[in-house]
């Protein structure tokens, strides 16, 4: 196979960072998410929604059974789910940005200017 136009063996530097990046120890960055996040669902969802959210990620029940064992409709399990996850999700979001910073890679934004 002298003849294939690539080398197989060669890494590009941008490649060789990212593999880096995803092979460097991500315990105490997983520790800080944990902590926010069982803070977050203390402080800020209501009882209702964090009800809702651990009978559906805990329990593993499906949104009929949560209602049904809630006696709510099914929509109002599904509204109530979304809006936890919501609340959640901005409250990681904007409430730990120091873990946003360290996501490496995956990070996304900072396109201002090109257009």
């Amino acid at each position: 196979m002298g003849s294939t136009r690539y080398n197989r063996r060669r890494v590009p530097p941008e490649v060789a960072r990212w593999a880096a990046l995803l092979a460097e120890d991500n315990s105490k960055t997983l520790r800080a998410l944990r902590s926010s996040l069982a803070r977050a669902l203390a402080e800020e969802v209501t009882p209702r929604q964090r009800q809702v959210l651990a009978l559906y990620y805990q329990g593993g029940l499906s949104l009929d059974e949560i209602g049904q064992r809630l006696d709510i409709h099914r929509s109002t399990v599904s509204r109530t789910l979304k809006r936890g996850e919501d609340r959640l999700r901005r409250c990681l979001r904007y409430g730990s940005p120091a873990l946003l910073e360290s996501d490496g890679p995956r990070r996304r934004g900072k396109r201002l200017g090109r257009g």
